[in-house]
């Protein structure tokens, strides 16, 4: 269900990123109080989501040759 949301989001051009809820149970407790959630259901993730701008800085990746960390015997 996440994925097909997130997919749905980016394509409305909304940029979306699934996070991993881990957190103590009193936090679990809290967010269920805020949000009105019955003690059946767990959370299990969040998903942050914006509008993303139209050019982004993406690090480049520095690939190390084989011979580099292979070496001959």
């Amino acid at each position: 269900f996440c994925m097909t949301l997130v997919y749905s989001l980016t394509a409305r051009g909304i940029g979306a990123c699934i996070l991993n809820l881990n957190m103590a149970e009193s936090g679990h407790e809290e967010m269920r109080q805020l949000l009105s959630v019955s003690e059946s259901e767990v959370f299990v993730m969040m998903v942050a989501c914006g509008y993303t701008p139209d050019e982004v800085l993406v690090p480049k990746k520095y690939h190390r040759a084989s011979s580099e960390i292979f070496f001959e015997r």
